[in-house]
């Protein structure tokens, strides 16, 4: 079974133009795409988080482990790497330009639930500007087919 970096990865040879590449799972809200649109003028990259405790929905898969545990493990990378303030490492709504794709592609080498990190990491050693935003977290609409792909198979699409 693939993990969920490898559609990732696949989905991102299928953009066509040079717009910013938009990723989003089945348990955000399509408004939220906007949010992350208004930032990619100013930012290479952009990240959504779910740890506002405001917009996380009833119902969300964020209970108390897991939502302090992005947290911690955001605050330690941004502690590590001395970058722009972060607070979730596993929100899979991102929002990135071609140009910043392609220069973190060839750098790829996991393609199970630790991909989110990686790109992150690799955005942060290629000093590229990026953002963290937060985002509506809603119930999960249909199932995982297992706990890697819980965070759902990459969709990107050109915006």
């Amino acid at each position: 079974m693939q993990g969920y970096g490898r559609p990732c990865d696949a989905g991102f040879t299928r953009p066509r133009r040079s717009d910013p590449g938009f990723r989003a799972g089945r348990h955000f809200r399509g408004h939220d795409a906007l949010k992350l649109l208004a930032y990619s003028d100013d930012f290479e990259v952009v990240y959504g988080t779910r740890t506002v405790k405001e917009l996380i929905w009833k119902g969300a898969n964020m209970g108390l482990f897991l939502k302090w545990g992005n947290y911690w493990v955001a605050k330690l990378m941004e502690f590590l790497f001395n970058t722009t303030s972060l607070t979730d490492v596993g929100c899979t709504m991102r929002c990135l330009r071609r140009e910043a794709l392609l220069d973190m592609q060839p750098h790829f080498t996991i393609d199970g639930s630790f991909f989110g990190p990686q790109m992150m990491v690799l955005s942060i050693l290629m000093k590229m500007k990026m953002i963290q935003i937060p985002v509506n977290y809603t119930k999960r609409v249909g199932t995982s087919s297992s706990p890697e792909t819980s965070g759902s198979p990459c969709g990107w699409a050109c915006a």
